[in-house]
């Protein structure tokens, strides 16, 4: 064997254990972390949204309440569908069915409460997979960097 192969086979086979471990451990972890990160901060987005909701819901002053559901779902690009049913489950908002395509989001549940009242509930199916694609696609793209390396 030369010296250069002597030198090149541990470092290839340091390289490939280095890469099964980046894709075959930790980046499945860190999808799932990052998951439970999105999930979370949507949940907390959602209680403000349902603090927002309280006051209108109690008057009954469902054009604000309305306004302000098109607002959020318009700016909010990972929220596909909203909806809000009040005290007794009925659908307040939207008037026509929610239409989202099977498979396409989860669904996340906030309780809006008024000093331990139920006064409704909100629903918000999120797609995960499309806020998670954008830092996922960038680790991806540094381990295939790294793979150009030897």
């Amino acid at each position: 064997m030369q010296v250069r192969t002597k030198l090149a086979v541990p470092l290839i086979i340091l390289v490939i254990g280095f890469a099964l471990l980046v894709y075959g451990y930790w980046l499945p972890q860190y999808r799932s972390d990052q998951a439970n990160e999105i999930r979370a901060s949507e949940r907390s987005y959602m209680g403000v949204l349902a603090t927002a909701l309280t006051p209108a819901l109690l008057s009954h002053d469902f054009a604000e309440v309305y306004t302000t559901l098109d607002e959020i779902l318009a700016e909010r690009g990972s929220w596909q569908s909203v909806i809000l049913k009040d005290a007794d489950g009925k659908v307040v908002y939207p008037l026509a069915s929610a239409q989202v395509e099977p498979g396409s989001g989860e669904w996340l549940e906030s309780v809006i409460q008024h000093e331990r009242v139920v006064v409704g509930v909100l629903l918000v199916n999120v797609n995960v997979e499309s806020v998670l694609a954008g830092s996922v696609t960038t680790i991806y793209l540094m381990g295939h960097l790294m793979s150009l390396i030897p």
